[in-house]
């Protein structure tokens, strides 16, 4: 697992791919997962596999809030996640980081629901599947639910990574390492309005403007998705007065900010899941569990691809 997942979680996300799919568990996911959250026995033990920051376990125990029905959900993730805050509820959950979901830290057969959302498919799948199955009950259910090669989200994040790998924003940010030395240190209005009429300064003003106007004819939602032009205005907004020294961090920063992005993303692309990845799941689940469910999650709006649920049942 990469540091930037590390970071990524930190920033408090609650799914793998951040903002690509708004009202993600109070709308069509909720749903998905309802039928098995009122399915829990008393006293369960549920796992969530790549939990991120237990967006699975905390729809569980929100729905189970004012049930009668008490128990523990542990979250585990190969990245460093947020603990959640201890409500002393009934419904126990627990985040685990740094744990290879490929080598469970638990014994066999110790949990009657295992689960994931957006998350094991970025490991190994198969053999991920086979250790989630391992330390399932039987008759326990495993449900999972995966990136569909062909959704929306996956649709959305690969324009991203077609716009922020392009050549041109490498263009973009060459000439604001440039400008940034040129306008040297401004400390007044009058250095500034020394700029405007600089000959050269005015001459790059119009090439970035060329540039960014190539990249809204490229793709304006995929330019708007990836921040650029967020980290452009921060630099001539409020960062016009800073040191060149400083401008040139920021610089930096943004560069790293989206070269993080394209990694985070191409990660999601190579993780998402093709109908041969499912028939090839159900192959190795063998004799030790029966597919129970399979089916493409549509979005409630649009009617269009979101996502794989897969559920087996283990004998």
């Amino acid at each position: 697992m990469s540091k930037h997942w590390d970071q990524y979680w930190k920033q408090g996300h609650l799914t793998s791919f951040g903002e690509s799919f708004e009202g993600n568990y109070t709308g069509v996911l909720h749903q998905v997962w309802s039928e098995l959250v009122e399915s829990l026995p008393n006293q369960f033990n549920v796992l969530d596999i790549a939990t991120g920051n237990g967006a699975i376990p905390l729809l569980f125990k929100e729905s189970l809030s004012g049930t009668e029905k008490s128990g523990k959900i542990i979250g585990v993730d190969l990245a460093q996640v947020n603990q959640p805050e201890d409500d002393n509820s009934s419904v126990n959950v627990k985040l685990l980081s740094n744990v290879n979901c490929c080598e469970l830290p638990f014994e066999a057969e110790t949990f009657e629901v295992v689960t994931s959302q957006f998350g094991i498919e970025y490991a190994p799948l198969n053999d991920a599947m086979i250790e989630a199955l391992r330390v399932l009950k039987s008759k326990g259910i495993l449900q999972l639910v995966v990136h569909h090669s062909e959704s929306m989200v996956m649709r959305r994040n690969r324009k991203i990574v077609d716009l922020v790998s392009n050549d041109l924003v490498r263009q973009v940010f060459n000439l604001l390492d440039v400008m940034a030395v040129q306008m040297g240190e401004l400390r007044s209005n009058i250095d500034l309005a020394r700029i405007k009429d600089n000959r050269e300064s005015e001459e790059n003003r119009v090439e970035l403007n060329r540039l960014i106007g190539e990249l809204v004819k490229l793709d304006e939602e995929a330019l708007k998705d990836s921040d650029l032009m967020v980290y452009i205005g921060t630099l001539f907004k409020t960062g016009i007065f800073w040191s060149v020294s400083k401008k040139k961090e920021y610089l930096a920063f943004a560069k790293a900010e989206l070269l993080t992005l394209e990694k985070r993303l191409t990660e999601l692309l190579n993780a998402s899941v093709t109908q041969d990845d499912l028939s090839s799941l159900i192959t190795r689940a063998g004799k030790a569990a029966r597919l129970q469910e399979i089916k493409v999650i549509k979005t409630s709006e649009l009617d269009d691809v979101l996502a794989w649920k897969v559920v087996f049942f283990k004998h």
